[in-house]
């Protein structure tokens, strides 16, 4: 199990478009349930909720997720995975209610060093934009220090558009996070993780974020 939290400060940007509220001082609490199917397959979900400026709470949608990778590391050191999702997220956190996501991940380990790329493609299954793949990179570095158990690095997040036509740079997303990770900490009968950031969207939404991802599993 897995519990992702963020918080987005204030922004200058003021309302958005349409029926998608805007995101100046909300929460986002959400959890992840995932199981392990084999060693290198695993079946989840995302319950979304949100915690308005006004205090109310929100049921922000569900996503059902299968992910695969390969079994071994190209060469020792590369990993390669895929991971596909399904979303029924309602009108006033998503433009489409219905989507699907294509995540490729190709991660590299060297030493002490991380790096991951995380292109992703969100595909809206309604609306004006429904069939068109949107790109969504990610991106993630970061040294582990303290026998692998800690890490700090920087995180990407972003939202280009329509491959066929992305958007003026004025309306793209931007998020660079600065990060600090604890893995593999014993705790009873489980290992836990922890990934905490601090943000900032350099792109349209010109704001601060905080977010925390807390991950639970058996040892």
């Amino acid at each position: 199990m897995e519990v992702h939290t963020n918080y987005f400060g204030p922004t200058s940007v003021g309302t958005a478009a349409g029926p998608v509220l805007p995101t100046d001082r909300v929460s986002h609490l959400t959890f992840e349930p995932h199981l392990g199917l084999t060693d290198w397959a695993e079946v989840g979900g995302y319950l979304q909720t949100a915690v308005r400026p006004d205090g109310r709470y929100d049921y922000g949608g569900v996503k059902l997720r299968f992910k695969a990778r390969l079994p071994r590391r190209v060469a020792g050191h590369l990993g390669v995975a895929l991971n596909s999702e399904l979303s029924a997220i309602p009108r006033a956190y998503s433009e489409s209610r219905y989507g699907a996501e294509l995540r490729p991940i190709v991660d590299l380990r060297a030493g002490p060093a991380y790096l991951s790329v995380n292109p992703i493609l969100d595909v809206d299954l309604e609306g004006n934009l429904a069939g068109r793949p949107q790109l969504e990179p990610a991106a993630k570095a970061e040294a582990m220090l303290v026998d692998d158990h800690l890490g700090v690095g920087a995180e990407y997040y972003g939202a280009i558009g329509p491959l066929d036509a992305p958007l003026p740079t004025s309306r793209q997303v931007h998020r660079l996070f600065g990060v600090v990770d604890l893995v593999q900490i014993p705790v009873g009968p489980a290992r836990l993780a922890v990934n905490v950031g601090v943000g900032h969207d350099l792109g349209m939404g010109d704001q601060w974020i905080v977010k925390s991802i807390i991950g639970v599993e058996p040892r």
